[in-house]
């Protein structure tokens, strides 16, 4: 428990961070690039583009695949991960599909190409499926680069800092592009999103001032030919009072209306699927939000700091709430969470000194640390299941640290706080 919670004080304190320097900032606030440090391969080679691994496609084409990568077999002992620039000097790096020991690569790993700021130009293959955190961070020189379709996530920090890209092609097989994915790239003029996305992470594309993006009523968006406002990323500036969102928007990426101090009530419509961490945090007029059934995730801290939101409704379509969601909504006096939701997570109702009650199904099989944390005022718990069932709930030891005196109303009795 004790490292779960250093763990969960570590996470707050980079979101607090983030968010007191970027986060609320405007579009068009400009970001320092981040400074490369040259992976030692680069520092030490010449770049000669040479390779001695060829692959024949046809009569006519054979494939020079980059050598000297480095890899490490993944724990199904089947494939493996691109882990580093090793001793390739390939400023134009192919990706092959197997490594010398015949393993198929499936993963670019953490930090595998991290400040490599002459690399330029990278062709991934096509059984790759991941891009871990940090894989392309700082590439400065980087201009061009091939996702295959068949990646489904991009992972945290991905390509954060490659301020010579100037377009990425995101493929139809990609769900989830994750925080800070393309953070400053700031040569950065477009992106496709395909339809298949249905998450964003916070700052995704924070940073990126040149990039072009489809506005409507106040905010900005990314998509595709077939819908331009595929996904809200963000609002025009903090200073909006009233942002009505695309009728054909599925995804509310994280940040979205961040810092928002002068909207009061937001619509959602029932095109969003997904509402992306930090989505509303700090927004401290807004009153009400009505989540319509469409919606089957909502991130963490997605209302965190809302402290004028005396009530929501959450339906019964959401199957998926992060921690902290409502961490420090002090107005919030009452919450129904539904029946399609199994875990309560870490510090979800953190300092809602206001809630005095809420309703908890008996799908819930967990209830995370400090999850109630500071309720002082918390008198009830009704619980949609039997004593027996509630004390089957897994509860960290901490989950009602400092809260009320409250009571959990069971369909066979009640049980008192102890």
């Amino acid at each position: 428990m004790k490292k779960g919670l250093i763990a969960i004080i570590v996470a707050i304190a980079v979101c607090a961070a983030t968010f007191a320097f970027v986060a609320c900032g405007n579009t068009e606030s400009n970001s320092e690039n981040v400074t490369s440090t040259s992976d030692a391969a680069f520092e030490s080679n010449e770049y000669d583009n040479s390779t001695d691994s060829t692959e024949s496609t046809s009569e006519d084409e054979e494939i020079k695949y980059s050598v000297g990568l480095s890899y490490i077999v993944n724990d199904d002992g089947k494939t493996c991960t691109v882990s580093g620039i090793g001793t390739c000097v390939d400023a134009d790096v192919v990706i092959p599909p197997k490594n010398p020991d015949g393993y198929p690569v499936t993963t670019i790993g953490d930090n595998a190409f991290q400040n490599c700021t002459k690399l330029t130009s990278v062709i991934i293959p096509n059984a790759v499926t991941s891009i871990n955190y940090n894989a392309f961070f700082g590439c400065t020189g980087l201009t061009n680069v091939t996702i295959p379709n068949g990646v489904t996530s991009i992972g945290y920090g991905a390509f954060s800092g490659c301020t010579g890209l100037t377009s990425v092609t995101i493929p139809d097989s990609v769900t989830f592009i994750d925080y800070n994915a393309f953070f400053d790239c700031t040569g950065l003029t477009s992106v496709t999103l395909p339809n298949s996305v249905t998450s964003i992470g916070y700052l995704a594309f924070f940073g990126c001032n040149n990039l072009k993006y489809n506005e409507y009523d106040n905010a900005y968006y990314l998509g595709n030919e077939n819908n331009k406002y595929l996904a809200f990323i963000t609002r025009e500036s903090t200073n909006v009072t009233f942002c009505a969102i695309n009728e054909t928007t599925k995804i509310i990426a994280g940040g979205a209306f961040c810092g928002c101090d002068n909207i009061t009530s937001i619509t959602i419509p029932d095109s969003v699927t997904s509402i992306g961490d930090n989505a509303f945090w700090g927004c401290v007029g807004l009153t009400s939000v009505t989540i319509p059934d469409s919606v089957t995730s909502i991130g963490s801290m997605a209302f965190r700091g809302c402290t004028g939101l005396t009530s929501i409704t959450i339906p019964e379509s959401v199957t998926s709430i992060g921690g902290q969601i409502f961490d420090g909504c002090t107005g919030l006096t009452s919450i129904a969470i539904p029946g399609s939701v199994t875990s309560i997570g870490p510090l979800t109702f953190f300092g809602c000194t206001g809630l005095t009650s809420i309703t908890i199904p008996n799908s819930v099989t967990s209830i995370d640390i400090w999850a109630f944390r500071d309720c002082a005022k918390l008198t009830d718990i009704n619980f949609n299941g039997t004593k027996e069932q509630w004390r089957a709930i897994r509860k960290d030891d901490e989950w009602d640290k400092d809260s009320g005196d409250y009571v959990v109303h069971c369909t066979d009795g009640d049980i008192a706080k102890g």
